[in-house]
């Protein structure tokens, strides 16, 4: 009969293998796109940075500055972003438009793809799919991964090409293919548009692929095939670098690399003083801080709920049978600890202390770990130890569900002020509901946390561009307006060039706001527009003659 065929069980066999990765897809795919538009509640200013630029490449080919299709993009004059988000970001809002969620699309889906990329990298290294299947569980379960793969910022940027190189390196030392190893080096120098913190990993991990491929039986042919993966891709970038020293230099000397005259070797020779190494060993055991990964997570409010650690409890346990485990042996596990040890080189050699965006490369390794050290629990003689880890196990869904809850509930109301502390959400929805009739022209309170790329967010969502050319920016006091757009000098502000009907967007505690509508003034204030959690967080002021 045709169901007993060979092509049929084929089929057969092939969907089977196919379930579980479409499994993790859909439950991935709930998890980091459910409600992404208001989960964060409001648009935080690096995500407004980010979709400013994106916009711009996607309908004219040139950033705001009026660039063409550059290699970096210039926030501030000491702010240059990586060029990866924003541009998987401009097709998208080309497309369907600007709204948080299509802003934020693209790193949720880099989350879903680390979730598929885990189960493909645990098969390969563990041979069966439960562990495969385990580990992805544990990916997409991880806290800071779901809190940053749902915010329109590259700290998670890096993590799908550590996981990428790591199969391709795991393939090419069980095939001694050179063309897997020639994937890893090339992946890994991709890797260096997409986070600041890659300009430090990504040579690491190098070091670690020539290591690994050195035990191999063809090793002078697979690592001169990744060292050409590697180095060929990064001969134009540092081409292109030595011609734009200017980039470089703000950048290391933002990161505290150099000074303000770009002096990069004075300090690395810093670096290597004693009292300074000291200092950095110090920095370094507190990213192994078990209250920081296990229980508080970061203090930043924007990247942790403090209801969660970085990750859940019970991978405490885990991760260290998990390193013991991984200690005895002497194969390619040794790799997972690699990476664990070296995670948090970037962070510390900035001198950045609980900045878990710097040391997301973390995550896979732990996922990793973890896997080995429930394998090891379960396998253990003693029924007790089995019992325990099985209880162990079943606890990570249940405090995953209640970090859940509160990510999607009273956490939004608690990091709203932090992540938008003018909520220029209500603002726009408030100008653009139709109350107010003409704007002839929008001044922002220089004061303003990241007024100018939130609002040119907010013109792009709700269609109202032609405002751009008419927005200016107000210093605190309300006494000089200049063009944002133009670099024309500052102008006393006089009530006869402002037209009426205009808006003044000021900050809850702006003093500007007594220069406006004190003493019979020609302005009055329309609106306090307050903070999801009730506080106030700005003032709506309107000419009126």
């Amino acid at each position: 009969m045709e169901r007993f065929s060979p092509s049929f069980f084929g089929r057969q066999l092939s969907l089977r293998r196919v379930l579980p990765a479409a499994v993790l897809l859909a439950v991935a795919g709930i998890l980091y796109f459910w409600r992404l538009n208001d989960a964060p509640m409001l648009m935080g200013g690096d995500e407004a940075y980010f979709a400013m630029h994106a916009r711009s490449i996607a309908l004219t080919a040139r950033d705001v500055d009026g660039r063409f299709l550059p290699l970096f993009f210039r926030i501030d004059p000491t702010t240059w972003y990586q060029p990866m988000l924003v541009y998987l970001m401009a097709p998208v809002l080309k497309v369907f438009g600007v709204s948080e969620w299509t802003v934020r699309a693209p790193i949720a889906a880099i989350a879903v793809l680390d979730v598929l990329l885990m189960y493909g990298v645990a098969k390969r290294l563990f041979g069966g799919v439960r562990h495969a299947v385990f580990a992805a569980l544990l990916m997409a379960m991880t806290p800071v991964h779901v809190i940053t793969g749902r915010m329109a910022m590259d700290y998670l940027c890096p993590v799908p090409f550590v996981l990428g190189w790591l199969w391709c390196l795991l393939v090419a030392m069980d095939t001694g293919n050179a063309w897997w190893a020639l994937g890893a080096g090339g992946l890994l120098a991709l890797g260096f548009f997409s986070y600041i913190a890659a300009w430090f990993m990504m040579p690491v991990y190098f070091l670690l692929t020539l290591a690994a491929l050195w035990w191999t039986r063809d090793r002078s042919r697979l690592m001169l095939a990744a060292a050409g993966g590697f180095l060929a891709p990064l001969l134009p970038f540092v081409a292109w670098l030595r011609s734009h020293g200017d980039v470089l230099g703000t950048m290391l000397a933002r990161y505290q690399f150099a000074d303000s005259h770009h002096e990069w070797q004075q300090s690395i020779r810093d670096l290597l003083h004693f009292f300074v190494i000291q200092e950095r060993l110090s920095l370094y055991w507190r990213y192994f801080d078990p209250v920081y990964l296990f229980l508080a997570g970061s203090p930043d409010p924007v990247l942790g709920t403090r209801k969660a650690g970085v990750f859940l409890v019970a991978v405490g346990v885990l991760l260290a049978v998990g390193l013991y485990d991984i200690v005895r042996r002497s194969d390619r596990s040794s790799l997972v600890l690699a990476g664990v040890v070296t995670a948090p080189i970037a962070p510390v050699l900035v001198n950045s202390g609980n900045a878990i965006q710097r040391q997301l490369v973390l995550i896979p390794f732990v996922v990793l770990a973890r896997v080995y050290g429930a394998r090891r629990l379960l396998q253990h003689p003693a029924k007790l130890v089995r019992v325990a880890t099985v209880l162990l196990l079943v606890s990570l869904p249940l405090q995953f569900a209640y970090f859940a809850h509160d990510y999607f509930t009273d956490y939004r109301i608690r990091a709203a002020a932090r992540i938008d502390p003018i909520n220029l959400r209500e603002v726009a929805r408030s100008l653009f509901a139709g109350e107010w009739g003409p704007i002839p022209r929008v001044y922002l309170g220089e004061a303003l946390d990241d007024g100018v790329a939130r609002w040119r967010f907010y013109l792009g969502k709700y269609g109202r561009d032609d405002l751009l050319a008419h927005t200016w920016t107000i210093d605190p006091p309300a006494r000089n307006v200049w063009n944002v757009l133009q670099p024309v000098p500052m102008m006393p502000v006089r009530d006869d060039t402002i037209p009426p009907g205009s808006v003044f967007l000021l900050n809850a505690n702006d003093p500007g706001m007594a220069e406006l509508v004190g003493d019979g003034r020609c302005c009055e204030l329309v609106r306090e527009v307050r903070a999801p959690s009730g506080a106030p967080a700005s003032l709506l002021i309107r000419k009126t003659r």
